[in-house]
C-alpha cells in the first residue's frame, strides 16, 4: 500500500500541468505552475513538524493513547495557527508580490490563482498531521485508498473545471481535492484513535 500511495501522490501533484497544457495550451502553464511551486515550498514547515512527530506518535500510540490524542490535537492546532497567517498574507499580497517579482502582466494573469492555491496550502499543511498519525498507527492502506479515490475523481474534475473556468478552475479543483483530503484524513484519524 505504501507503493500505491508513493506512485499516486506524484501523479496528483504533476498531472494538472499536463492537462492544463493539453486543454489550454503550454503558454498558460507558467501562470499556474509558478505560484503553485512557490506555495508548495511553504509545506516544508508542517513537513518538518510531522517528521519529528512521527516517531513520537508511534511510541505514544502503543504506550499512552490519551497522550497521543492530546499531542495529535495540539499538533493540528499548532500547524493551523502557524500556517494561517502565512497563507492569509499570501492571499492578500499575491498581486503585489507577483508584480514586483515577475511584472504586472504576469501578476494580472496569476495573482488570483496564487490566492486560491494558498487556501489549499493551508488545508494541505493541516492534513500532514492526521496523515502522519495514520501512518504511525500502521494505517497505510487507508491513506493509499484515499489517494486512489482522489486520483479517480481529480482528473475528470480537472478536465471539466479547466474547460469552464480556465486556470482558476485548476486551482479550484486542487483546493477541493486537498480540502477533501484533509477532511477524510481527520475523520479516519479520529476513528482510528477512538
Amino acid at each position: 500500500w505504501m507503493t500505491v500511495s508513493n506512485v499516486i501522490s506524484p501523479l496528483l501533484v504533476i498531472s494538472d500541468r499536463f492537462i492544463i497544457s493539453f486543454i489550454l495550451g503550454a503558454s498558460l502553464v507558467a501562470y499556474y505552475t509558478v505560484p503553485f511551486e512557490v506555495l508548495v515550498r511553504i509545506l516544508i514547515i508542517p513537513m518538518a513538524l510531522t517528521s519529528a512527530l512521527f516517531p513520537r506518535f508511534t511510541s505514544l500510540f502503543v504506550i499512552d493513547l490519551q497522550a497521543a490524542k492530546h499531542l495529535y490535537k495540539k499538533s493540528v492546532r499548532t500547524v493551523a495557527v502557524v500556517m494561517f497567517p502565512i497563507c492569509f498574507l499570501t492571499i492578500v499580497s499575491s498581486y503585489w508580490g507577483l508584480k514586483i517579482w515577475l511584472g504586472q502582466d504576469f501578476a494580472q494573469n496569476s495573482w488570483y490563482i496564487a490566492a486560491v492555491l494558498a487556501i489549499g496550502v493551508l488545508c494541505n499543511s493541516v492534513a500532514q498531521i492526521p496523515f502522519a498519525a495514520l501512518h504511525a498507527l500502521g494505517s497505510v492502506r487507508i491513506t493509499a485508498l484515499i489517494h486512489l479515490g482522489e486520483l479517480i475523481l481529480y482528473i475528470p474534475l480537472l478536465f471539466v473545471f479547466l474547460q469552464y473556468f480556465g486556470l482558476l478552475g485548476a486551482a479550484m479543483v486542487w483546493v477541493v481535492r486537498v480540502g477533501c483530503d484533509l477532511l477524510i484524513l481527520l475523520l479516519f484519524a479520529k476513528k482510528s484513535m477512538a
